[in-house]
């Protein structure tokens, strides 16, 4: 398990005697929303501190353990009296394999120093092109996505959704995100795809379904 010692985050406890395919039963988090900085100046969190936890338990997902939650919105946070994270809602999951994290290592570095031809390069070898890309109107595309951060610290950029953003100009320009490369994810796409249709279990992951390996991983 990824974070079975890790003192800063609370995964639940999945009860499995009452585990059914549209119904998964888990330990309950009691918390604060993250988003609720009122209550947790009251509760004297320390916020930068919280920030800083935060950013290291996403680092260790995507970059050292390559098995990620891929939906940490405020509702599925929740900071507990002593400053531990629980993570709820594992609906959603991706993989990452060992090359692709190299990637979104260099995407990472070009991003932090507002390198517009670097992340242009490193998104080109990223993906998989079907079509001849035109490198120039994509560069500046991913330097019009950039321009507002100039200036921030990496620390106050939201990195996640900056990724999903920098993998959508990849898409609109006909770029394809390789496969994981490993058996259990083979010819699938190293990331989250698109929402369960309608009638299917509302927290089935998007790339396969969690099961009981999965849990026992974070």
């Amino acid at each position: 398990a990824n974070f079975a010692d890790d003192p800063d985050v609370h995964i639940p406890r999945v009860f499995w005697g009452t585990k059914t395919s549209r119904v998964l039963t888990l330990e309950r988090i009691r918390g604060i929303k993250v988003s609720d900085f009122e209550s947790l100046d009251a509760a004297g969190i320390d916020r930068h501190g919280l920030a800083e936890r935060a950013t290291r338990v996403t680092a260790k997902m995507i970059f050292e353990d390559g098995f990620f939650h891929a939906d940490p919105h405020p509702g599925n946070l929740f900071i507990e009296p002593d400053g531990r994270i629980g993570l709820i809602d594992f609906g959603m999951v991706g993989e990452l394999d060992e090359q692709l994290r190299e990637h979104l290592v260099h995407v990472l570095i070009a991003l932090a120093a507002h390198d517009y031809d670097r992340l242009t390069d490193v998104a080109l070898d990223l993906g998989v092109a079907s079509i001849p890309v035109d490198r120039k109107s994509m560069r500046n595309d991913l330097a019009e996505l950039i321009a507002p951060y100039e200036g921030l610290p990496l620390g106050e950029i939201a990195i996640a959704p900056l990724i999903e953003e920098v993998f959508a100009i990849m898409r609109l320009h006909r770029l394809r995100l390789p496969t994981c490369g490993r058996a259990r994810a083979a010819r699938r796409p190293c990331r989250t795809g698109r929402r369960p249709p309608r009638g299917r279990p509302a927290r089935r992951s998007l790339d396969r379904r969690p099961g009981r390996a999965d849990r026992r991983r974070l």
